[in-house]
């Protein structure tokens, strides 16, 4: 039975690696791309504001891209922030105390250029305080069902002694 949960517990920690490089993951990628629609949105603020300072352009246009660069802004932030929790989760899981982050994860799991989610899952498994706990519940647990086997046998002792004691109290007659 200990067994049964050791490998539930086991499937447990690489199934939240697993999720946690899914966010980080999600959080790079994302922000990828809400970088190069800035970049394209500044262009357009550019282009909007120089139209509008010659006369042929509506204020309503650089209005909008300055709105639209606060929000892109805004939400890189918060991908930012996705990644920093993404991170220290991955840390704790992996035991890693250090807060140096992996490089950006662009690409999944199996694509050139990854990163190894094989070598965090190890590093996880290796350092779960939960597997070392059922690790440590199941070498008690097969303590105690060898000392219970020990117990079934008689524990014999081979022994010699001369009894003098009976000649001097009981003599023969």
């Amino acid at each position: 039975m200990a067994r049964l949960r050791l490998d539930q517990i086991r499937l447990d920690v690489a199934a939240r690696v697993k999720m946690a490089f899914a966010e980080l993951y999600h959080s790079d990628r994302t922000s990828q791309i809400l970088r190069e629609n800035r970049e394209l949105l500044v262009s357009f603020l550019g282009t909007a504001r120089v139209r509008y300072e010659t006369g042929e352009g509506l204020l309503q246009n650089v209005l909008k891209a300055q709105t639209g660069v606060a929000r892109l802004d805004a939400e890189l932030e918060d991908y930012a922030e996705e990644r920093r929790v993404a991170q220290a989760r991955l840390n704790t899981l992996t035991g890693h105390t250090d807060p140096s982050p992996l490089g950006p994860a662009l690409e999944l799991p199996g694509m050139p250029g990854a990163v190894d989610t094989g070598v965090l899952e190890r590093d996880a498994l290796a350092h779960s305080p939960m597997i070392l706990e059922s690790e440590a519940a199941i070498q008690r647990e097969e303590s105690l069902l060898d000392l219970a086997r020990r117990q079934l046998k008689p524990d014999l002792i081979w022994g010699a002694a001369y009894i003098v004691l009976k000649y001097v109290l009981f003599p023969p007659i």
